[in-house]
Protein backbone atom coordinates (compact mmCIF):
# COMPACT_ATOMS: atom_id res chain seq x y z
CA UNK A 1 0.00 0.00 0.00
CA UNK A 2 1.44 3.30 -0.81
CA UNK A 3 0.02 6.55 1.06
CA UNK A 4 -0.99 7.90 -2.15
CA UNK A 5 -3.90 4.97 -1.60
CA UNK A 6 -4.88 6.48 1.56
CA UNK A 7 -8.07 8.21 2.80
CA UNK A 8 -6.58 12.22 3.90
CA UNK A 9 -6.51 12.29 7.81
CA UNK A 10 -9.31 14.29 8.93
CA UNK A 11 -8.18 16.59 12.27
CA UNK A 12 -10.26 19.56 12.01
CA UNK A 13 -13.71 18.33 12.89
CA UNK A 14 -15.60 21.42 14.95
CA UNK A 15 -18.83 21.76 16.69
CA UNK A 16 -20.58 22.59 13.38
CA UNK A 17 -19.69 18.96 12.48
CA UNK A 18 -20.69 17.56 15.44
CA UNK A 19 -24.36 19.47 15.43
CA UNK A 20 -24.94 18.90 11.53
CA UNK A 21 -24.32 15.06 12.88
CA UNK A 22 -26.62 15.53 16.10
CA UNK A 23 -29.66 16.36 14.03
CA UNK A 24 -29.73 13.62 11.12
CA UNK A 25 -29.47 11.34 13.61
CA UNK A 26 -31.98 13.23 15.51
CA UNK A 27 -34.28 12.96 12.89
CA UNK A 28 -33.20 8.89 11.61
CA UNK A 29 -34.56 8.12 15.45
CA UNK A 30 -37.99 10.10 15.43
CA UNK A 31 -38.09 8.15 12.38
CA UNK A 32 -38.83 11.52 10.59
CA UNK A 33 -37.50 10.88 6.44
CA UNK A 34 -34.16 12.59 5.54
CA UNK A 35 -33.61 14.40 2.49
CA UNK A 36 -31.91 12.50 -0.36
CA UNK A 37 -28.89 15.32 0.93
CA UNK A 38 -29.23 14.33 4.62
CA UNK A 39 -29.31 10.35 3.30
CA UNK A 40 -26.09 11.22 1.33
CA UNK A 41 -24.13 12.50 4.38
CA UNK A 42 -25.06 9.85 6.56
CA UNK A 43 -23.73 7.35 4.13
CA UNK A 44 -20.70 8.81 2.97
CA UNK A 45 -19.57 9.32 6.77
CA UNK A 46 -20.52 12.29 8.59
CA UNK A 47 -17.43 14.33 10.44
CA UNK A 48 -19.19 14.90 13.36
CA UNK A 49 -19.66 11.11 14.17
CA UNK A 50 -17.70 8.34 14.79
CA UNK A 51 -18.72 5.81 11.75
CA UNK A 52 -16.62 3.01 10.07
CA UNK A 53 -15.19 5.20 7.75
CA UNK A 54 -13.09 7.26 10.32
CA UNK A 55 -12.50 3.46 11.68
CA UNK A 56 -10.83 2.35 8.31
CA UNK A 57 -9.04 5.67 7.64
CA UNK A 58 -7.01 4.92 10.74
CA UNK A 59 -6.59 1.26 10.51
CA UNK A 60 -5.63 1.93 7.53
CA UNK A 61 -3.05 4.77 8.55
CA UNK A 62 -1.83 2.72 11.40
CA UNK A 63 -0.65 -0.40 9.04
CA UNK A 64 1.00 1.85 6.74
CA UNK A 65 3.03 3.37 9.13
CA UNK A 66 3.71 0.27 11.00
CA UNK A 67 4.88 -1.24 7.77
CA UNK A 68 6.68 1.36 6.71
CA UNK A 69 9.05 1.78 10.14
CA UNK A 70 12.36 0.51 9.96
CA UNK A 71 12.28 -1.32 13.11
CA UNK A 72 8.78 -2.43 13.99
CA UNK A 73 5.89 -1.37 15.67
CA UNK A 74 3.86 -3.50 17.63
CA UNK A 75 1.10 -2.49 16.54
CA UNK A 76 -2.22 -5.28 16.71
CA UNK A 77 -3.85 -6.20 13.17
CA UNK A 78 -7.07 -3.93 13.09
CA UNK A 79 -10.62 -4.70 10.08
CA UNK A 80 -12.46 -3.73 7.37
CA UNK A 81 -15.31 -1.79 9.19
CA UNK A 82 -18.71 -1.89 7.44
CA UNK A 83 -21.47 0.64 7.79
CA UNK A 84 -24.29 -0.22 10.63
CA UNK A 85 -20.98 -2.44 12.17
CA UNK A 86 -21.53 -2.26 16.34
CA UNK A 87 -18.64 -0.66 17.67
CA UNK A 88 -17.09 -2.01 20.77
CA UNK A 89 -14.89 -0.10 23.43
CA UNK A 90 -12.03 -3.07 22.89
CA UNK A 91 -12.03 -2.30 19.21
CA UNK A 92 -11.55 1.51 20.20
CA UNK A 93 -8.75 0.55 23.04
CA UNK A 94 -6.90 -1.42 20.04
CA UNK A 95 -7.14 1.33 18.07
CA UNK A 96 -5.75 4.20 20.39
CA UNK A 97 -3.36 1.93 21.50
CA UNK A 98 -2.12 1.48 18.32
CA UNK A 99 -1.90 5.30 17.46
CA UNK A 100 0.61 5.12 21.01
CA UNK A 101 2.67 2.69 19.82
CA UNK A 102 3.42 4.60 16.56
CA UNK A 103 3.83 7.92 18.85
CA UNK A 104 6.58 5.95 20.78
CA UNK A 105 8.41 4.15 17.41
CA UNK A 106 8.51 7.74 16.15
CA UNK A 107 9.58 9.01 19.38
CA UNK A 108 6.70 11.15 19.79
CA UNK A 109 6.84 13.64 17.52
CA UNK A 110 6.87 17.35 18.22
CA UNK A 111 2.56 18.79 18.40
CA UNK A 112 2.22 14.94 19.95
CA UNK A 113 -1.24 14.78 21.94
CA UNK A 114 -1.30 12.35 24.55
CA UNK A 115 -4.31 9.74 24.31
CA UNK A 116 -5.74 8.93 27.67
CA UNK A 117 -7.00 5.40 27.31
CA UNK A 118 -8.93 5.94 30.13
CA UNK A 119 -10.57 8.88 28.29
CA UNK A 120 -14.01 8.15 26.13
CA UNK A 121 -14.03 8.88 22.37
CA UNK A 122 -14.72 12.77 21.84
CA UNK A 123 -14.56 14.76 18.96
CA UNK A 124 -11.64 15.88 20.32
CA UNK A 125 -10.44 12.79 21.11
CA UNK A 126 -10.77 11.44 17.33
CA UNK A 127 -9.11 14.73 16.25
CA UNK A 128 -5.88 14.21 18.41
CA UNK A 129 -5.76 10.55 17.09
CA UNK A 130 -5.61 11.38 13.25
CA UNK A 131 -3.59 14.22 14.04
CA UNK A 132 -1.17 12.31 16.02
CA UNK A 133 -1.28 9.83 12.37
CA UNK A 134 -0.79 12.85 10.43
CA UNK A 135 2.62 13.59 12.89
CA UNK A 136 4.13 10.66 12.59
CA UNK A 137 3.32 10.17 8.77
CA UNK A 138 5.30 13.63 8.53
CA UNK A 139 8.22 12.10 10.06
CA UNK A 140 8.41 9.60 7.86
CA UNK A 141 8.97 11.52 5.10
CA UNK A 142 11.37 13.56 6.45
CA UNK A 143 9.63 16.16 8.39
CA UNK A 144 7.71 17.35 11.55
CA UNK A 145 10.87 17.50 13.35
CA UNK A 146 10.00 21.16 14.36
CA UNK A 147 5.86 20.21 15.21
CA UNK A 148 3.47 22.32 13.57
CA UNK A 149 0.22 23.53 15.00
CA UNK A 150 -3.19 22.89 14.18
Amino acid sequence: MKKTDLAPLIYDRDRADLVRARKIKRKMLLQQPLTSAEQQEWNSGLRGALNYTDLNRMEEWTAFLAAAMAVPIPVRPGKNWQPREVIFQPDLDRIVENVMALGRGFGYPRGWHYLDPEASMSMKKLNDMEWDLALCAKRLEGGGREGENR
